[in-house]
Order: structure tokens, then sequence, then C-alpha cells
């Protein structure tokens, strides 16, 4: 029931156990995964994105993407470019 995307109530319901027993059932199993709705951003889309936002922390750069899903997150940026400070530094680059 688990892999086919039942949560831990709908399963505690259907057999009539409480939600800690279903948790207890179901340990070990692998939890439904979502749906993947990402994508993978080139490098010059990150730069670019960095660019767009301009001088900002990663914090309120993830305030000004809120919203824009064509836009990396903080955390893909510094997966790739290893830190929100080499992120910045793009800025100056010409």
């Amino acid at each position: 029931m688990r892999s086919a995307g039942s949560t831990l109530f709908e399963i505690a319901s259907e057999l009539g156990v409480s939600y800690t027993t279903a948790r207890g059932m179901t340990a070990g199993l692998p939890a439904p995964r979502p749906h993947a709705t990402s994508r993978r951003f080139t490098d010059d889309e990150i730069v670019m994105a960095v660019r767009a936002a301009g001088p900002r922390s990663a914090y309120s750069y993830n305030h000004w993407r809120a919203g824009q899903s064509d836009r990396p997150s903080c955390s893909t940026i510094i997966n790739r470019l290893g830190s929100w400070r080499a992120a910045q530094a793009f800025l100056v680059i010409v």
C-alpha cells in the first residue's frame, strides 16, 4: 500500500490499526517518491539567474525566485558553483 502512494493515515484506517502501528508496519519500506518536477539547469542559466537577481543574500534570492519555476533554486546554485559567495562573484565578471 505504501508504495502505491497511500498515506500512513489511509493505511491505518484501512487496516483498522493506529497510526503508530501502521508506521511500525511500514518501517523500512520505501516512502512514495514525489512526482519529479525538477529540471536540470545549464551553467549559463544558473549564471543568468544570479545576474538577474543582482546582489542579494541566498535567503533573499529564494524569496526573489518564489513562483519563478524557470529560475534555479539557491541550493542548485550552491551545489553547482560551490558556494553563494562564488555565485556572487559572477556579478562582477564582465
